[in-house]
């Protein structure tokens, strides 16, 4: 099986386990929390070293994203994942009013929507099911 057969079939697996979230099934959050937490985990040590941070970010998307699940429609669930923790980063540094420097091991650039681990993520499943 080829890398853009597997990350199809992973978004699939992904997107039947959302589904089932949206709908309220517990379990299947979980799973789907469980699968993805340690890529989460890693990417957000590209922005800080500070691991409970990025425990505490995690845990927070993950917490709104069930909240909120009835109302979002995702289409790359680890894309929406990734982007969502990337974001939660962004509101903690605002938080925190920390120097930039002092937060996050990457410059400014790296936190602009240009390109992205996200992007390159998302490029590759477009263009999986385009040629499907």
């Amino acid at each position: 099986m080829n890398a853009r057969q597997r990350t199809h079939n992973e978004n699939d697996y992904l997107l039947a386990l959302w589904h089932k979230s949206r709908a309220g099934d517990k379990a299947a959050f979980c799973q789907l929390a469980d699968s993805q937490y340690r890529s989460l985990f890693a990417y957000a040590t590209t922005f800080t070293d500070d691991r409970e941070c990025i425990k505490d970010a995690i845990q927070d998307i993950l917490i709104k994203i069930w909240e909120k699940r009835t109302t979002i429609s995702i289409q790359f669930v680890s894309v929406y994942l990734l982007k969502s923790l990337r974001n939660e980063l962004l509101q903690a540094f605002r938080r925190s009013k920390q120097p930039l420097v002092s937060l996050y091991n990457k410059d400014v650039s790296q936190l602009s929507d240009g390109h992205t681990v996200e992007t390159d993520i998302e490029r590759s499943e477009t263009d999986s099911e385009s040629h499907n």
